[in-house]
């Protein structure tokens, strides 16, 4: 049949759709296969239901910072180092353990210790053996974040063993000593403490005469 000229456009335009048919049933084919995922609901659920910025809020939690209450922790470890006396030089290892009591006031920490103090040494013509057991009573306070600045008292007896040199005696005395250590304690990491006390007075008390030590000692306490 002859197709007029006032025809032709729409004869153009129905070719079009009817070459374009394919590609749109495919597209619409895709759509509801799409819409039929059960995954593409719940990823579209998860959008839709979202607050814009929880996510990223969520993704920024600051990390917990430990302030909390030391009371109740112990701490076990020991120092070592060198002690001096008049007529005594010898080396000293002090085992301890140290229990926070109570906070005091803001960084003012009370602490109560059990120390077990060797000492052995001597000077020219005999040597001697200090074995020591002192409770004692710690204040320390927090200098910085790591940092803590203590001093202490304690109280106990102490056994001295001498030995003349050549064998030609011994004696075994015992008393009371009293100990007034100055330290430092720096945390090295969570649980794990550097000691370091630069100044440390013992007094032993018995019938022969007070004698007078100065002590220089480091170590490491441990949290339990």
């Amino acid at each position: 049949m002859p197709i007029s000229i006032a025809s032709r456009p729409a004869a153009v335009v129905m070719a079009a759709l009817l070459a374009g048919a394919p590609d749109l049933a495919s597209a619409r084919a895709v759509m509801a296969q799409t819409r039929d995922d059960p995954s593409s609901k719940r990823a579209k659920g998860e959008t839709e239901g979202a607050v814009p910025g929880k996510a990223r809020e969520a993704a920024q939690v600051p990390p917990a910072v430990d302030g909390g209450s030391e009371v109740g922790a112990v701490r076990l470890g020991a120092t070592g180092g060198v002690q001096l006396a008049d007529g005594f030089t010898g080396l000293a290892i002090d085992p301890q353990v140290a229990y926070t009591a109570a906070e005091l006031g803001p960084g003012l920490h009370l602490d109560v210790a059990g120390h077990l103090s060797v000492a052995r040494g001597g000077a020219t013509g005999y040597s001697g053996l200090y074995v020591a057991i002192i409770p004692a009573a710690r204040l320390r306070y927090d200098l910085a974040a790591r940092l803590d600045l203590y001093g202490e008292v304690g109280l106990g007896f102490f056994v001295l063993r001498t030995s003349l040199d050549n064998n030609l005696g011994s004696d075994t005395q015992v008393g009371a000593v009293l100990r007034f250590p100055i330290g430092l304690r720096y945390a090295l990491s969570s649980g794990v403490d550097l000691v370091f006390e630069p100044a440390g007075l013992s007094i032993y008390f018995n019938s022969s005469g007070n004698k007078f030590h100065y002590s220089l000692l480091a170590g490491i306490l441990v949290e339990i």
